[in-house]
């Protein structure tokens, strides 16, 4: 039975979404570590991971935030312990980013990307060997200025199997890929970041089990990788609705 349940690709739904009212707790953690291969049956053992900080986000009904009215088709919003605010719609068979907002530390000017064209950043349902490519566009403010963006991302779920983390085994897990460009023009000068992004989920919880990315602002890159430490059980939440 346990070989045949491993045989079978994961299926991600809009089911495993966060839910108002959820509270995630990560690990953030200092070594870069390779994500792994891709394809079928993988292990990822990832149980060297080091935490160097622990970091708490709560997802809220964006109307209760400060910047929800610039946000009217956002569904739900993820916010951390900076004050810094996502918003996402699940709508059209995705997890669309609406934009982002809050302030930056130690002043009062607000930091916003509000997208006209949204970004289609996961499709929902998605399996093994599923692919999909979007463009976006929007505006962001900050400081004064005021810049465009627009950009393009390619998503694949390129791997399913086992993962270990230092907090436990997952063994109905699947792995997507995300490679996403952005270019940004302000005062007529453009400049391109981009950003490759391994996520791992399992159908059996909410979302993310494990990030890693490794983003570049065209200067220099920085590698990102956190893990879920209180992973929430879909069931779980499901009790509490």
């Amino acid at each position: 039975m346990a070989l045949f349940a491993q045989a079978q690709s994961p299926i991600i739904t809009q089911e495993n979404a966060y839910l108002v009212g959820d509270q995630t707790i990560i690990a953030w953690c200092s070594n870069p570590t390779a994500p792994g291969d891709a394809g079928a049956n993988v292990t990822w053992d990832f149980s060297n991971l080091n935490e160097v900080e622990e970091l708490t986000f709560d997802y809220v009904e964006p109307s209760s935030t400060l910047f929800g009215y610039q946000f009217p088709n956002a569904t739900l919003c993820g916010r951390d312990e900076d004050n810094y605010h996502s918003f996402y719609s699940l709508s059209g068979g995705f997890l669309n980013v609406e934009g982002y907002a809050g302030y930056d530390e130690g002043t009062t000017d607000t930091l916003k990307i509000v997208y006209t064209n949204t970004e289609q950043y996961i499709p929902l349902p998605f399996e093994f060997g599923d692919t999909h490519s979007d463009t976006f566009e929007g505006s962001s403010s900050a400081f004064g200025f005021n810049v465009s963006l627009d950009g393009e991302l390619d998503f694949e779920a390129d791997g399913y199997g086992t993962l270990i983390l230092p907090n436990g085994t997952y063994e109905n897990a699947i792995r997507y890929r995300l490679n996403r460009t952005q270019d940004k023009t302000v005062l007529g000068q453009t400049t391109t970041t981009t950003k490759e992004q391994w996520g791992w989920m399992s159908p059996d919880y909410r979302f993310w089990l494990c990030l890693m990315e490794t983003n570049n602002d065209g200067f220099g890159s920085e590698d990102i990788v956190w893990y879920s430490k209180n992973p929430l059980l879909l069931s779980d939440n499901e009790l509490e609705v």
